[in-house]
């Protein structure tokens, strides 16, 4: 973890300086170390001098073979422990004799150490650690096709199996095979570095069987610990919410909508959710720990928040429910690229989520309170009729959680840590004289790589219109040098040289007017947008809300992006002239009760059950209502 902390040295505009105290979660006080001066600045312009100096890494994950992906981490394991030491500021008194130890260790020159490390401090991302493409026949295997075939068909029948057979007699085996063949062996060491390349894992499921490997890979179900600071622990989890929103065209009820959150054990902060319509999954677990990743600052911008939203960091480690839409692969290789472990619920543990799950079933009982709930349990509802009732947009929904949480849940008192959440992080990040700060956190990690490292991906091929996504075409430039690449041209004309390959795209389903290509020639992901630019920025629900209309209005025609387009359109038309009826309706409404009872009116004040409904005036909250919170 690396954060920033007071009397560490650190670059700013060239020279070195030594913070000396934060002043919030943004600003602290340098004194320079040749001129002693002071001065106020941003903590996020201070560069790091030997720990992460910043610089963006041009690695994306997607791009990475499996293979190479495995020595990526096999480096990263070698140098954690030195890479820990670094970041904790634990003086060793002979580093150099104890690289040498750890290289020696692991039958590797001490120089490789360090250029590892150099590596690693480029960007703090496991990825920087990925083997380097060499040109011409370096790095290259220089057996033959043969000899290749013998080795690792003998790891797999000979080497990956129960007899857990060694590596020396594996590579005898080998030996065997080659004079069988009539082929030159290759060098027993050879074959040695061949099994290396592959996984722990899958050489504990082949050698050691299944449950022995989740007993050595996976965590091991114990006792469960608090976090002593913060960001060490973040449980994650999701739940469908007890309330029905409608829909930003027509106010129609559209269905009940999941949330995931992640919660900091150590301060019970919440680190970051995300609302949508769909099922959890990958995506939605995704998004939900980039978000607890990120700053916070466009949060609160654009939910009008009164409050700082000061979380933000990679976090060590992830408490997940031990289920399947968690699991996504996608996942798993982001969190890796950002050092983060990932540790499963396991089975009959409920107390390892406790702390998040206590918070989804507060945040419930908040909301059995808005229209449109259906509450959590079905007597309760009795007459209430939840669809007719609902008011609600997903928007709405959301900009009203962001202010439960931020605004209320933050500064309320806590009875499990016995202050606020807010004071509690605070505490632990200056520290205080109960405990040592551990900073704040040097975030200087791209953003959008963040988002994207988080968002699954999908395969679409590149056609002469561009690429088309749920019948909507997106097209860039640079898709031309791919379809080229498909064709040549020979006396009688254009001939196809292969079939429409499929490449790599991310899209996040909060805005769909673009999507990302992952170009083979840059390994870098490139904004594709709207092949007809004209056409509005939408959502995914409001894109399938916008299609089932023009299924529902012309269910022969054929579908397609105009088709789409023109029903959001018209959706739109709709609403606004719904609400304009609405509004002239009520107005006439009112001149005529007016009218026709104003002698009642002067005697007694008369609410028309017409007139429009309040709107949540959400400074208004009440206080959590549960043993956890007072």
């Amino acid at each position: 973890m690396n954060n920033i902390i007071i009397g560490k040295t650190y670059h700013y505009k060239g020279s070195d300086v030594v913070l000396e105290k934060f002043i919030d979660f943004k600003k602290g006080i340098i004194r320079d170390t040749i001129t002693r001066n002071l001065d106020v600045v941003d903590l996020a312009s201070l560069e790091s001098v030997n720990v992460v100096s910043g610089q963006e890494s041009d690695v994306v994950i997607d791009s990475i073979s499996d293979k190479d992906w495995e020595v990526a981490q096999r480096r990263f394991s070698i140098i954690k422990p030195i890479i820990s030491a670094d970041q904790s500021g634990e003086i060793i008194l002979n580093r150099t004799q104890w690289i040498k130890e750890i290289a020696k260790e692991h039958k590797i020159g001490y120089v490789t150490i360090y250029r590892w490390l150099n590596d690693y401090a480029s960007s703090g991302l496991v990825s920087s650690l990925v083997p380097q493409k060499r040109l011409g026949g370096k790095g290259q295997s220089r057996l033959s096709p043969e000899v290749d075939s013998i080795i690792n068909e003998t790891i797999k029948d000979f080497y990956l199996t129960s007899q857990n057979r060694s590596q020396k007699q594996t590579a005898f085996e080998v030996l065997r095979r080659c004079i069988a063949a009539g082929i030159e062996p290759p060098h027993e060491n050879t074959v040695r570095n061949r099994i290396i390349g592959f996984s722990q894992e899958e050489k504990l499921k082949k050698r050691a069987g299944r449950v022995l490997t989740e007993q050595r890979v996976d965590p091991v179900p114990g006792k469960y610990t608090l976090a002593k600071r913060p960001l060490e622990v973040v449980q994650i989890d999701h739940t469908l919410l007890d309330i029905i929103v409608v829909s930003e065209e027509d106010r129609e009820a559209i269905g009940r909508p999941w949330i995931t959150m992640g919660i900091d054990v150590f301060s019970r902060m919440v680190t970051g959710f995300y609302v949508s319509m769909d099922p959890p999954g990958t995506l939605g677990a995704g998004i939900c720990i980039s978000n607890s990743i990120l700053k916070k600052d466009y949060i609160v911008e654009k939910y009008e928040l009164r409050s700082e939203w000061p979380v933000f960091g990679v976090m060590d480690a992830i408490h997940m429910d031990n289920a399947k839409e968690f699991r996504g692969a996608t996942l798993a290789k982001a969190c890796k690229e950002y050092s983060i472990s990932i540790n499963w619920r396991p089975v009959n543990k409920p107390n390892w989520g406790a702390h998040i799950e206590r918070l989804l079933g507060t945040l419930s009982k908040e909301i059995h309170a808005l229209p449109g709930t259906t509450f959590s349990n079905p007597k309760y509802r009795q007459n209430y009729n939840s669809m007719k009732k609902a008011t609600m947009t997903l928007f709405e929904l959301e900009k009203w959680l962001h202010t439960l949480v931020v605004d209320v849940y933050h500064h309320k008192l806590h009875k499990g840590i016995g202050t606020s959440p807010i004071l509690r992080y605070t505490e632990g990040i200056f520290g205080s004289k109960n405990m040592d700060g551990t900073g704040v956190p040097f975030f200087k990690i791209d953003q959008e790589k963040v988002r994207l490292d988080f968002l699954p991906f999908f395969e679409r091929k590149i056609r002469r219109t561009g690429v088309t996504i749920d019948h909507i075409n997106y097209y860039h430039d640079v898709f031309r040098k791919y379809l080229y690449k498909s064709y040549s041209f020979r006396g009688d004309g254009f001939v196809k040289t292969h079939e429409y390959k499929k490449y790599t795209f991310k899209r996040d389903p909060r805005d769909i007017s673009k999507i990302y290509f992952l170009d083979p020639d840059s390994n870098k992901y490139l904004p594709v947008f709207y092949a007809d630019v004209s056409k509005p920025s939408i959502s995914i629900w409001e894109h399938r809300e916008a299609l089932k209309y023009a299924k529902k209005q012309n269910p022969k025609s054929e579908i397609n992006q105009d088709v789409i387009f023109d029903a959001y359109n018209r959706l739109r038309e709709i609403e606004d002239h719904a609400k304009r009826s609405k509004r002239k309706a009520k107005k006439e409404s009112r001149v005529r009760k007016v009218s026709e009872f104003q002698p009642i009116v002067q005697q007694k004040k008369v609410v028309s059950e017409f007139s429009a409904p309040q709107e949540i005036n959400l400074s208004t909250i009440k206080p959590f209502d549960t043993d956890e919170f007072i």
